[in-house]
């Protein structure tokens, strides 16, 4: 074998290296800008009255909106207009949205930016296709691995980088606006750097266009059976974006906010058509008890003595704290004689300032209240009154079932229309796949990426809240999770093209999933429920032992998960290599659906119970591809017998 024929995968002089990094670059970026908004929560709840900690959750929803039909969108166009087009326009087009949500001044922009600036989470899809065009069947695994576990790291760096760019190295009070701004410049630059530097196939492998064959977003079936199984699988994605719509109607806003202490403006509608009230009251020493049960205060250079103040107190005299925090330097807070966080004087002050809620009233008791004294009814449970609407009414929620009800109608229609006349007169061999496979495919994305989307979600909370970590500390462990991407799912691309058997692979490492997610809902244990109705969980076992077991069992998890992720899209350039677009979009956009199913879930039961579900996902999806999935002709082709090397 020459020199020439050897493919080493930083090796700059052979063209299809460069597109491979090129394209995960574009990848990383796109995942970098999806990501950008959640590491700034704390900045942007401070920057703006209309917004906080609860309400920041339907900016986070908005976020994955629209991703899901965008992935079947730019599958679509993918397979129509070739990659280096489609991700190079959606680079550059989501500047727009990405410039409204940095400089968003009301609710209803960042709103609209943010749920428009979601599609950009379909780059993944994209990148899949270029990497598919560039390299042969026996190495797709590999690349696409390094393409999906490099690129997917740009959700990891965002949350890192983002925070140190904006409040950091920018600072002030647009730091965190300029921190986004500057993301969504950088990636709309490399959008026109990518399509100069870029092609679709190497040169003389173009494919020859057949004029006669018309190029659709329908994906076609080869059977009666594919047709009826393209239907049923059709459903989830906008049921998904149903139950969306749903929470985010559950939303709510803050619409007005009153204080005892200031002139206030009341008009005939400032409590009417509203869904909920929130009297709210400074909150004191109770602000550091969110975290803890004991605050410390210790004077200027003063490291070992300090003042305590403890939640078992039965009474604390506002005045002696008063004089406490005004010579304290800075602030620690424990919970059960562990260190939890440390507060610099500055945030020691404001968060002490800070307001807490002191009673909730639904639509039905406020109502009440309001109409037998008016605001001062209020006034009696604190000084500021927060007025809240639903972020749309039910009516307007109907009317979003019912159109999105009315387009699955036509996508059924179109599938239909499509695929009817050619099943009647005859699929050509050359072009028949089975659609079983694809939807194999999409249940392991469903118990793979959209675990790993709402597992990362609440890992932060899990740790910190059974073994008393530090945020710090809760937060590296859920970051590993992200990180272990870089190696796990290029792993799991290379098993496949080495194990002989794409689906093999696939089984081997959706069972590592349901074992691995078991194994975690084993991390923990139920010790009574609390007075909200909650179940109280603990470590399993006691000792330092337990929670480096615990951080194993997580990363034996999160090894699987990834490398199942690397698996799945190693086996779907194989099934049918010209509607590599549209298979990828679907599977990746289920990735998406099982996301939003799992957040749905996790808002209902404990996280012990959450871990064994993810885990009968996982089951599910073995199920389905032990008797669905098969093995793809010609997956490990020989047209190309270069040899993979990593230098």
């Amino acid at each position: 074998m020459s020199s020439e024929d050897k493919f080493r995968l930083f090796d700059w002089s052979q063209e299809r290296v460069r597109v491979l990094h090129y394209t995960w670059i574009a990848f990383f970026l796109t995942f970098f800008v999806w990501f950008n908004m959640a590491p700034l929560k704390t900045a942007m709840v401070d920057s703006f009255s209309f917004l906080d900690a609860s309400n920041f959750k339907s900016l986070l929803l908005c976020n994955v909106a629209l991703t899901i039909p965008a992935r079947i969108v730019i599958g679509a166009l993918v397979d129509k207009h070739g990659p280096r087009v489609v991700f190079s326009g959606l680079m550059v087009v989501t500047l727009i949205p990405g410039l409204m949500f940095a400089f968003g001044n009301s609710f209803m922009q960042l709103v609209i930016s943010r749920l428009l600036l979601s599609s950009i989470g379909a780059g993944f899809v994209i990148g899949i296709k270029m990497t598919d065009n560039w390299f042969p069947p026996k190495y797709i695994g590999r690349a696409e691995g390094f393409y999906a576990g490099w690129g997917n790291f740009g959700s990891a760096a965002a949350a890192g980088l983002i925070p140190i760019i904006g409040l950091s190295i920018i600072g002030g009070e647009f730091g965190w606006r300029w921190s986004m701004a500057i993301s969504s410049i950088v990636t709309a630059l490399y959008g026109v750097f990518y399509y100069f530097k870029v092609k679709d196939f190497p040169t003389g492998k173009e494919p020859i266009q057949n004029k006669n064959k018309k190029v659709t977003s329908v994906l076609p079936v080869s059977s009666y059976a594919g047709l009826l199984s393209s239907l049923f699988w059709t459903i989830p994605l906008y049921a998904a974006l149903g139950l969306l719509a749903s929470n985010l109607q559950k939303q709510q806003i803050i619409a007005e906010e009153f204080n005892s202490a200031k002139t206030n403006t009341i008009s005939v509608t400032s409590f009417k058509n509203v869904d909920a009230v929130q009297v709210l009251t400074k909150g004191g020493i109770n602000n550091f008890y969110e975290k803890g049960d004991e605050l410390r205060l210790y004077a200027k250079n003063d490291k070992t003595s300090y003042i305590s103040y403890s939640q078992k107190q039965d009474t604390i005299v506002n005045s002696k704290i008063d004089a406490s925090l005004l010579l304290a330097s800075r602030g620690e807070v424990y919970r059960k004689g562990k260190l939890k966080i440390k507060i610099n004087k500055t945030t020691l002050q404001k968060q002490y300032n800070g307001l807490a809620i002191k009673k909730k009233y639904t639509a039905e008791e406020l109502k009440s209240v309001y109409k037998g004294q008016g605001i001062n009814g209020f006034y009696a449970d604190g000084n500021v009154v927060r007025t809240y609407k639903n972020m749309f009414n039910k009516d307007i929620l109907y009317i979003i079932w019912a159109i999105l009800g009315i387009f699955y109608i036509y996508k059924a229609f179109s599938i239909l229309k499509f695929n009817i006349p050619r099943l009647k007169a005859g699929i050509p061999e050359e072009e028949k796949y089975p659609f079983s496979s694809v939807a194999a495919l999409n249940t392991t994305y469903f118990a793979n990426f959209g675990a790993e989307l709402a597992v990362v979600s609440m890992l932060p909370m899990f740790f910190e809240g059974i073994f008393n970590f530090t945020p710090q500390m809760a937060g590296v462990i859920a970051m590993s999770f992200a990180f272990v991407n870089l190696f796990a799912r290029p792993l799991g691309g290379y098993l496949s093209d080495k194990m002989g058997s794409r689906k093999k692979t696939m089984l081997m490492y959706m069972i590592g999933i349901t074992l691995g997610f078991f194994l975690m809902g084993l991390i923990s244990k139920s010790i009574g429920t609390g007075a909200d109705g909650k179940t109280i969980l603990a470590p399993m076992f006691d000792g330092a032992w337990w929670i480096v077991v615990s951080v194993i069992i997580t990363m034996f998890c999160s090894m699987f998960v990834q490398g199942a992720e690397g698996a799945t899209f190693a086996m779907i350039p194989s099934i049918k290599k010209d509607l590599t677009g549209r298979i990828a979009g679907m599977a990746g956009a289920y990735g998406n659906v099982g996301a939003v199913a799992y957040l749905f879930i996790l808002t209902q039961v404990d996280y012990k119970s959450f871990f064994f579900i993810l885990s009968v996902g996982a089951a599910i999806s073995v199920v389905a591809c032990y008797f669905l999935l098969k093995e793809p002709k010609g997956s490990f082709g020989e047209e190309d017998e270069t040899e993979l090397e990593v230098a």
